[in-house]
C-alpha cells in the first residue's frame, strides 16, 4: 500500500502495525533505492516531505484534476464572502496546546521521572498534537467552500510566450540534448518565465537545488525550455560563501559549470533574487518577492 501524504503513512504505521514513539523506534524508508532509517516520526516526516516530495501540492492536483461538470457546477455556485461559524471546525490554538504540554511536562519533572522517561512522553505528545492538527487541516480543506473553489482554479502548469531555438544555440545545450535524448539540432521551445502549481521562475533568478556544508546550493536560471508539458532549467552554477548576517542575504559567486534540472525535481521550490538595496559589487541573494 502506497500512501501519497505523511500523515496517512504515520497513522497507518501507529494504528496498523503499532510502531508508537519509544526508544527503540526505527522507521525505515520504503522508497525505493532509499535505506534511510529514523528514530522519530519528526525526522520521517521531514525526510518524505523534503527527499520524496510528499504531501506537495497533494489537495490542489486533486482539485485541479476534476472533471468540466464539476468545475461548471462549482462556479454556478460560488462561496460567499462570509462563511458561517458553525461550518468551521474548532481547531485548538497553538498557544493553548503549548501551555497544556508544558503543564504536563512541569508535572512529569515534579514526579521524580528521569529525563529519558520524560523525554520519551514528550515525544510522543507531539506525535499526537501533529496528528491533531493534521487532521484538522485535512477537515477545513474539504469543509471549507472557498478553500475548495480557489484550488480548483490554481493553474498547475503556465508559461509566457514561446520561442523556438535549436539546442545547440543555447550555452549547456549539448547538456540538455543528453538530458531529453533530443539530437543537437532538433528544435526546442524556450521562455523567460513558467508557473508551478503558483510558483513563478523566471530567466535571471536563483533556485536552490541542494544543501552542502548548511548552506544552500544555487543555480542561476539561464534558459527556460519547455518540453512535453515540463519545465527544465539549463542553470549556471554559483558557489554560497556564506550567510550576510547584515544584509540579510546570502553572499555567492557565480561559475560557468551548467545544469540541467526538472522544475518538478526542486525540493526548495521558492527563488531567489538579487538583492540591489546595497552598492556592493558582491552578489548577494534573497527570497524572491513577488509584487501584484
Amino acid at each position: 500500500m502506497h500512501h501519497k501524504s505523511c500523515s496517512a503513512l504515520c497513522q497507518h504505521l501507529k494504528f496498523y502495525h503499532g510502531l508508537y514513539p519509544a526508544k527503540n523506534l526505527r522507521l525505515k524508508c520504503g522508497e525505493q533505492g532509499c535505506f534511510s532509517s529514523f528514530c522519530t516520526y519528526k525526522g520521517f516526516r521531514k525526510h518524505l516531505h523534503s527527499v520524496h516530495s510528499y504531501d506537495r501540492q497533494v489537495e490542489t492536483h486533486q482539485a485541479v484534476v476534476k472533471d468540466t461538470h464539476s468545475q461548471e457546477e462549482l462556479l454556478s455556485d460560488q462561496p460567499s464572502s462570509s462563511v458561517s461559524i458553525s461550518q468551521t471546525p474548532t481547531v485548538t490554538t497553538q498557544k493553548s496546546i503549548v501551555g497544556m504540554c508544558g503543564s504536563i511536562v512541569a508535572h512529569l519533572q515534579a514526579s521524580g521521572l528521569s529525563e529519558s522517561a520524560v523525554q520519551t512522553i514528550i515525544c510522543s505528545v507531539e506525535e499526537v498534537v501533529s496528528d491533531v492538527q493534521s487532521q484538522a487541516r485535512e477537515v477545513t480543506l474539504k469543509t471549507s467552500p472557498l478553500i475548495v473553489w480557489s484550488q480548483t482554479f490554481t493553474k498547475e502548469f503556465e508559461y509566457g510566450p514561446l520561442k523556438s531555438r535549436t539546442a545547440n544555440s543555447l550555452e549547456g545545450g549539448d547538456l540538455l540534448s543528453n538530458t531529453l535524448n533530443l539530437d543537437s539540432c532538433s528544435n526546442i521551445l524556450t521562455t523567460n518565465w513558467v508557473r508551478n502549481y503558483g510558483t513563478e521562475y523566471q530567466v535571471g533568478l536563483f533556485i536552490c537545488t541542494a544543501m552542502s556544508n548548511d548552506l544552500p546550493v544555487f543555480n542561476k536560471i539561464c534558459h527556460i525550455i519547455i518540453h512535453k508539458q515540463q519545465a527544465f532549467i539549463i542553470g549556471c552554477a554559483a558557489n554560497t560563501l556564506y550567510f550576510d548576517e547584515h544584509f540579510h542575504a546570502y553572499r555567492i559567486e557565480e561559475k560557468n559549470n551548467e545544469h540541467v534540472i526538472c522544475i518538478d525535481k526542486l525540493t526548495y521550490v521558492r527563488p531567489f533574487d538579487r538583492q540591489y538595496s546595497n552598492e556592493s559589487e558582491n552578489i548577494y541573494i534573497v527570497p524572491h518577492c513577488y509584487m501584484f
